[in-house]
């Protein structure tokens, strides 16, 4: 039996005789004993795949009712059932159930015969915590009924905590990382671990209390309890105890002893003072217990009956004995000789408590005086007081109920135990402080913070360190060298470097490393290694710290190649065409060709079909050159619609032929609505003395010579894409623009306009939609109306047309009427609201032709009208949308056709 046990005993001895006041078991002899249990709360008690009860609370249940000689019968089930039974009385005993005040009130309680600590597992992601108000706020599991789940119902966590039917459940909540925490016995949580493999589960060391594993019956059975009492005094007396916990605990206690050492240590300090009690204690077991143990009582007994006994025993109790009346007077005081007290024996004898300590230390006392008598058990009271010396002192008191007018106090001053703790709780608070802060300092650091010994073998590793290596764990590096984890010819240069580090002890610093990490992917740190010196100045090793500068890296390649390309066009920049030139000066290379080209058409495209169409011409531009030019040429972007290409060594043929190679290409291709055209012009440096700059602007000017040559096609070209867009994209077919330009041409004829005027009403019936080129197919061939929103976007089409007929001369006599040509008689059109006459007439002539041939025509958004519906249209809306001068005169012309047509 060990030490601590030897105390437990001492206390179980205290518990008997403080409780056990009643004169006989309560059973006959016969009569089967009826013990339950938890039927899945291992080591304690459980039921193996047989069925068959087992643990170490089962087994010690067993030698209980065999000291007692009575039959038992074992019951393992949920907590619930058995609690219900005990309740019916068809369960006499219950045993590993933790002793607490609240279940006192329902249960009668044995001694302990074991003490555990209630402990908080955290799961591996979890912060670590210092005390159980750390969990304020935290993912807490914990299990239904559990004392740890009363616990944290009393100190105000009761709403925040998850809860569940058993002890695997709540520990697998936290190793998947859905809670973070959980709380119970620490044997049966390393019992579950253990069997679980749960590693990423660990205990935090905090235990905000220990659990006293009694046996408890009802209320009433005092007989029960003292019977059961006497037997585990035996069982320890014996030895019996000891083999049980060897058999079932003991492989256990290198993870923890299951003793609460200062718990016990205060129990064993009773358990001396309780000798003045086992007289009435030796009544209680007189015939339950062996012969043996009757004579070992009558011996004890006459010890304790003999006054110098009694006065040796009180010599060496640590306590002040007091006896006191229950309406709080001093009745009598024992204490050793060889100690100094603060008050006097005569001081105290007689007198009420509230005479004797200050009133604060009064009412505890007496709430303890007054609970212990009616209750029936022992109350424990700490206080503290201010000595006559001006000094503070902190006391221990227990009282015990003697009988129902008296009870019996010892006192025992803790102040140097006290302080100690004090101390050593600070002590181990601030070093938990530091060891948690540097540890979320360092894994906080974005850079990699490693250790290593002299052989280059891990000792320390931050996070971001871990993350470089592939692991997730620092027990996954440690004892590992980089070998372990990398390449040999990756790892062969740092382990090379590091070993020079620790032979020179020169540190190496500041140096861009390329690290190769297992998943294959690649990071450049800047890495510096610094020696590690004991107190001696013996190198034992290095730190090394690595900042990653991939991202920095990428930076610098990035802004370079920024430096010298064109973000659109991957081409080479000017700024880049400068540096070269310059470069084939120095080297006075010749021949060398220049080649100038300027794609045509491109702020039509930007203002019709926006920047956006624009960039994709240049794309294809860009494309269709550098596919046409050699290996050693120079293809650059230097402005917004020009090129220039490099030819070193190359003659004027290569330029010219490499001109004709580009046209061909630009003829083949299409950039979206527009068909590509490049003006192009070339030069030669062929003497030395002649300048690159000079050759530029030469090639520059032919450049533009074939632009303005060729403007007036390229612009007609232009434009037949634009309007073969547009039938592409919308309703506006061929036929529809013929009809258009027929009606309105008999029109202006009828009127008598002159030719130029009739020539801009034709151009105008043509073009008069060309804005739509620029607005999106879902709109124009939308079956359904049109949205606000969408209605926005179509009605800016006049403004596009008339842009993109301002940007060519050959358009610009029409521009005017494409922006009119929606606008109303009544000044309710759009985009300007103009009203009569302010309409230019060739706008208002196309408006009647294209709603007639509209009307008269299938669409997706209208039923088709006949010739006699769309006149009366035109009529009703004569005044309104249309000129009423006009109305009558285009009705002519659309009978006189129809007629003709038949």
């Amino acid at each position: 039996m060990t030490a601590q046990h030897r105390v437990l005993a001492a206390a179980v001895l205290l518990w008997i005789m403080v409780f056990g006041s009643a004169p006989a078991f309560a059973l006959v002899a016969g009569d089967t004993l009826h013990i339950g249990g938890s039927y899945d709360y291992p080591p304690y008690s459980y039921l193996d795949d047989h069925g068959i009860p087992q643990g170490f609370s089962t087994a010690l249940s067993r030698a209980v009712a065999e000291i007692l000689d009575v039959p038992i019968e074992l019951e393992l089930q949920p907590w619930s059932i058995v609690k219900e039974r005990l309740r019916s009385g068809d369960v006499h005993l219950v045993h590993d159930i933790g002793y607490s005040t609240e279940r006192a009130a329902e249960y009668s309680f044995s001694a302990p015969y074991h003490v555990s600590p209630y402990t908080v597992f955290r799961g591996q992601d979890a912060p670590g915590i210092n005390a159980i108000s750390d969990l304020q706020g935290a993912a807490v599991v914990v299990v239904n009924s559990d004392i740890g789940h009363e616990y944290l119902k009393q100190v105000g966590f009761g709403d925040e905590v998850h809860v569940v039917a058993d002890y695997p459940e709540a520990l697998n909540l936290v190793m998947t990382g859905e809670y973070q925490y959980t709380m119970m016995d620490r044997l049966v949580g390393l019992y579950w671990l253990a069997t679980m493999n749960a590693d990423n589960v660990t205990d935090t060391g905090v235990s905000p209390f220990s659990l006293r594993y009694t046996f408890a019956a009802p209320l009433e059975q005092y007989e029960l309890i003292a019977a059961v009492n006497g037997a585990l005094a035996l069982l320890w007396q014996t030895g019996a105890y000891q083999n049980l916990y060897d058999q079932w605990m003991t492989p256990l206690e290198s993870i923890h002893s299951g003793i609460d050492t200062a718990l016990v240590l205060r129990w064993g300090a009773l358990g001396a003072a309780a000798l003045l009690f086992l007289a009435a204690w030796a009544l209680i077991l007189r015939n339950q217990v062996h012969r043996k143990t009757r004579q070992l009582r009558d011996e004890l007994e006459r010890r304790i009956r003999s006054e110098e006994s009694l006065r040796s025993i009180i010599e060496v109790l640590p306590d002040v004995i007091v006896r006191v009346n229950r309406d709080g007077f001093f009745i009598d005081v024992y204490a050793s000789t060889q100690r100094v007290a603060f008050l006097r024996r005569d001081d105290m004898v007689g007198h009420h408590i509230s005479k004797v300590l200050p009133a604060d230390v009064t009412a505890k006392l007496l709430k303890a005086l007054h609970d212990a008598l009616t209750k029936g058990q022992m109350q424990q009271v700490e206080y503290d007081m201010r000595l006559p010396d001006d000094s503070h002192a902190y006391y221990e008191a227990r009282v015990l109920p003697v009988n129902d007018h008296e009870v019996i106090t010892f006192v025992r001053s803790i102040t140097e135990a006290e302080e100690a703790a004090s101390k050593l709780a600070e002590t181990r608070a601030s070093l938990e402080r530091e060891r948690i802060l540097l540890r979320t300092v360092m894994d906080n650091i974005p850079s990699a913070i490693y250790v290593k010994d002299r052989q280059s073998r891990k000792l320390l590793a931050n996070k971001a360190d871990l993350a470089y290596m592939g692991a997730e764990q620092e027990a996954e590096v440690l004892g590992k060298t980089d070998f372990d984890f990398f390449p040999y010819h990756s790892a062969q240069p740092g382990f090379k470097e590091e070993q020079q580090v620790m032979e020179t002890g020169t540190p190496v610093v500041d140096t861009e490393t390329l690290v190769h990490k297992p998943d294959g992917s690649t990071a450049w740190l800047l890495t510096s290694k610094l020696p590690l010196r004991d107190a001696s100045g013996e190198v034992v090793g290095l730190v090394g710290i690595g900042h990653d500068i991939t991202e920095r890296k990428k930076t610098q390649d990035s802004l370079e190649y920024l430096t010298f390309h064109d973000p659109l066009t991957d081409l080479y920049n000017r700024r880049f065409v400068e540096d070269e030139l310059l470069r084939l000066e120095k080297q006075a290379v010749v021949p060398i060709s220049v080649v100038m080209a300027d794609v045509n058409g491109l702020k039509i495209v930007n203002d019709s079909l926006g920047h956006g169409a624009g960039d994709r011409l240049l794309i294809t531009a860009a494309q269709v050159l550098r596919t046409c030019v050699s290996h050693d040429d120079v293809v650059a972007r230097t402005g917004g619609d020009e090129f220039v290409i490099l030819m070193p060594g190359q003659g004027p043929e290569a330029a010219e032929a490499l001109c004709q190679s580009i046209r061909r290409r630009a003829a083949q291709v299409r950039s979206g609505p527009i068909d590509l055209s490049i003006a192009l012009g070339h030069a030669t440096k062929g003497e030395t003395d002649q300048t690159l700059v000079s050759i530029l602007h030469l090639a520059e000017d032919y450049m533009y010579q074939d632009k303005s040559s060729n403007s007036q096609s390229s612009r007609s070209a232009l434009v037949r894409s634009l309007m073969k867009t547009l039938q592409e994209k919308s309703f506006e077919t061929e036929e529809h623009a013929h009809n258009l330009q027929f009606l309105a041409e008999r029109l202006a004829l009828k009127l008598e306009l002159t030719n130029r005027e009739i020539s801009e009403v034709s151009l105008l019936a043509v073009l008069h939609d060309l804005g739509k080129v620029a607005i999106s197919e879902d709109i124009l061939q939308k079956a359904g109306p049109l949205t606000d929103e969408e209605w926005q976007v179509m009605r800016k089409h006049p403004e596009i047309g008339h842009r993109i007929a301002l940007s060519s001369p050959d358009l610009a006599m029409v521009a005017d009427g494409i922006l009119s040509h929606h606008e109303h008689w009544d000044g309710r059109g759009y985009p300007r609201g103009l009203v009569g006459e302010e309409i230019p007439l060739a706008a208002r002539i196309v408006a009647l032709a294209d709603a007639f041939d509209a009307m008269t025509s299938q669409r997706p958004y209208s039923h088709r009208k006949s010739v006699g519906e769309a006149i009366a249209e035109l009529r009703r809306c004569a005044g309104k949308q249309f000129d009423p001068h006009l109305v009558e005169p285009f009705i002519d012309v659309v009978q006189t056709s129809s007629s003709k047509a038949n």
